[in-house]
Order: C-alpha cells, then structure tokens, then sequence
C-alpha cells in the first residue's frame, strides 16, 4: 500500500482518486479519437486533390499527344 501510495506522489498523481484517474483516461481516450477523425478527414480530403490532379495531368497528357499527332 505504501508503495502505491509512493508511486502516485512520485507521478504527480497522489491526489487522484480512482475514478478521477478514470476519468482522466477516458478523456484521453476521447481526445485521441477526435484526432484520428480529425486525421481521417485530412487524408480524404488530401486523396480527392491527388484525384483531381492526377485527372488534371492525365488530360494535359492525352491533349498533347493530340497537339502532336
């Protein structure tokens, strides 16, 4: 008991019930998947610009091959 009560001094936490350390996880918890949405988002929204470029280039292509034909 001692050595818990130790450990938690020495991370800060002797102050911190169960429930509060609880709570405190399953905030990060929530944080850390608002940020794989966030992230999820980004990279959706990074696909469709690579699409739209890669649609872009494909044109500019076909059209010079016509220029030249």
């Amino acid at each position: 008991m001692a050595e818990a009560r130790m450990s938690r001094k020495a991370w800060g936490l002797e102050g911190l019930n169960l429930m509060d350390a609880s709570d405190l996880a399953h905030a990060e918890v929530m944080s850390l998947r608002t940020q794989v949405v966030v992230q999820q988002a980004v990279i959706t929204e990074l696909q469709a610009a690579d699409r739209r470029r890669q649609a872009a280039i494909t044109e500019m292509l076909a059209a010079d091959r016509k220029r030249q034909a």
